[in-house]
């Protein structure tokens, strides 16, 4: 989300007939409760989506920053979460809406 905030901040929506000039939008699958909170979150951040729902569930990636006192930078550790494979269904269907919307975005 915030790198999708910041792509917006650089192409802001501009104004269009049938729905042109969005600035961008993120493309995505989504699934599970995680999948949920995602979707609403991007809502509330009025950034627009392309989703694929998908029966598996959404991996979640944390990350964690220590700064050890005196240290310059902090360690870095990434826990990701296990995710499913995203079945053939939700592929095609995320390529049919990419395709479909794509002429309403500068960028997805």
């Amino acid at each position: 989300a915030k790198a999708a905030a910041k792509l917006l901040q650089a192409a802001p929506e501009e104004g269009g007939a049938a729905g042109r000039g969005h600035g961008v939008a993120v493309a995505q699958f989504l699934g599970g409760t995680t999948g949920e909170q995602i979707r609403s979150h991007l809502a509330g951040q009025t950034i627009r989506d392309i989703t694929a729902e998908t029966p598996a569930s959404t991996r979640q990636f944390v990350t964690l920053l220590d700064y050890a006192v005196g240290a310059e930078e902090p360690v870095v550790t990434e826990m990701i979460t296990p995710s499913e494979a995203v079945d053939a269904a939700s592929v095609r269907n995320l390529q049919e809406k990419i395709v479909a919307e794509a002429p309403k975005f500068k960028g997805i």
